[in-house]
């Protein structure tokens, strides 16, 4: 299955990608659920810049890590400021969850 997507994905694309680099999941969730059940144990910290996604907090509590939220808004175009972040990496951090674009806000993160 891996070589027939790496064979779409040169015919169709013009792109250039080994079985070792594709990745098949259910879906965005499925992959996100994966990825943070591979590198967060218990009590580890994951960023999380609100408004996000209703399950963002959950899949991490499914971790047993706990959600650091950093509150956005129109103002700030609901982006996050290198300031905020700065304030909230502890050692403990070990994920920034960011979307872009932002659902469900539809902002893009440049």
């Amino acid at each position: 299955m891996l070589d027939a997507i790496c064979g779409k994905l040169k015919r169709e694309n013009n792109l250039v990608y080994t079985p070792d680099q594709i990745v098949v999941s259910g879906g965005a969730k499925h992959s996100l659920s994966n990825i943070l059940l591979c590198v967060v144990d218990k009590d580890d910290e994951v960023i999380v810049p609100a408004p996000y996604w209703v399950s963002y907090v959950e899949l991490v509590k499914l971790a047993e890590g706990k959600s650091v939220v950093i509150e956005t808004g129109l103002a700030s175009d609901f982006k996050i400021t290198p300031k905020q972040l700065e304030a909230v990496i502890t050692p403990k951090s070990r994920v920034l969850m960011l979307c872009s674009p932002s659902n469900p806000t539809g902002s893009l993160h440049l």
